[in-house]
């Protein structure tokens, strides 16, 4: 915690708060690719046009999901799931994208 003038404890330390804006960032990031699809989506089927229209945005919530939790000090294993499975939402919408 940090210690402000006076003596009153902060449960706010700046790095927090950094990650804190970050996940409002990551958030408004998810809500902007759940609007904006790539053309490929339209032609795919199965896993790439799931990876195509969501992948991208869940990355993006997922991340918003591990900062927001970091930064209230949640459970450090909430904070690492969330982180990789956004990695592999992000990875799945890379490997529709190249057509794999």
């Amino acid at each position: 915690m940090v210690v402000r003038e006076g003596g009153q404890k902060s449960r706010w330390h700046p790095s927090r708060r950094l990650v804190g804006l970050g996940a409002v960032g990551a958030t408004g990031l998810s809500v902007l690719w759940l609007v904006v699809v790539p053309g490929q989506a339209a032609d795919a089927t199965g896993w790439r046009e799931l990876a195509l229209r969501w992948g991208h945005s869940a990355c993006w919530a997922l991340l918003a999901l591990a900062g927001a939790t970091h930064a209230l000090r949640g459970p450090r294993a909430v904070v690492s799931g969330a982180a990789w499975a956004g990695l592999a939402a992000y990875v799945a919408f890379l490997a529709a994208m190249v057509g794999a």
